[in-house]
């Protein structure tokens, strides 16, 4: 069992779904693609900690004139319409007597001031948003981050996200892995049960 579970945001704790969002805010087919596949790329922009006025004059012009206001929308109320896992919030709140929890996922700030006041997210000992530090992941600075601030072991940790190239920056520091699917929620308590909730080795 690991003393220390760090776990992703979006796609872990919510739903994380691009076409989803693209879906809220538009009608048009056409739309969402352009908001899939070359609006949310840049989103690493707010991820490092850009502002939400200095990201949108700076991608605008990038778009059609007819779709600014869409993108206005989408990148200052993208966080009216996200989806908690509550099995998920159960889960973890289950683990809370036998570890440390900690939350360390890409997000802007317009997310992360959110989850500093939620309820949902005080179960954590600590919440670590990309937005805060001026690193994203797979980058193994955001890791030491961490893993210095607490003085954790790393082979003393966990680390749970749903993209696998997030878990790439994790296994090099030695912090071991687990790749979640939340369409495989049952796999994951199993997992859970059977390494999380026994004796330290």
């Amino acid at each position: 069992m690991h003393k220390n579970i760090i776990f992703d945001c979006g796609g872990v704790l919510h739903l994380w779904d691009p076409y989803e969002l693209a879906s809220v805010f538009t009608d048009n087919d056409n739309d969402k693609e352009i908001f899939v596949k070359d609006l949310f790329p840049k989103w690493h922009l707010l991820d490092l900690g850009m502002d939400n006025e200095t990201f949108y004059n700076t991608i605008k012009n990038e778009f059609p004139e007819r779709l600014h206001k869409n993108i206005y929308e989408i990148i200052y109320h993208w966080t009216d319409h996200f989806t908690v896992f509550k099995d998920m919030i159960d889960i973890v709140n289950s683990l809370k007597d036998e570890h440390n929890l900690y939350l360390l996922s890409n997000m802007p700030h317009s997310f992360a001031e959110i989850a500093k006041k939620s309820e949902e997210f005080k179960v954590f000992d600590e919440l670590f948003f990309s937005c805060d530090y001026g690193l994203v992941k797979p980058d193994t600075e955001f890791f030491k981050v961490l893993l210095d601030k607490h003085n954790l072991d790393p082979k003393d940790c966990l680390f749970i996200d749903d993209v696998e190239t997030n878990l790439l920056g994790a296994k090099k520091l030695s912090i071991d892995t687990y790749l979640f699917d939340i369409n495989k929620i049952d796999e994951f308590k199993d997992y859970i049960d059977k390494y999380e909730r026994t004796n330290i080795k």
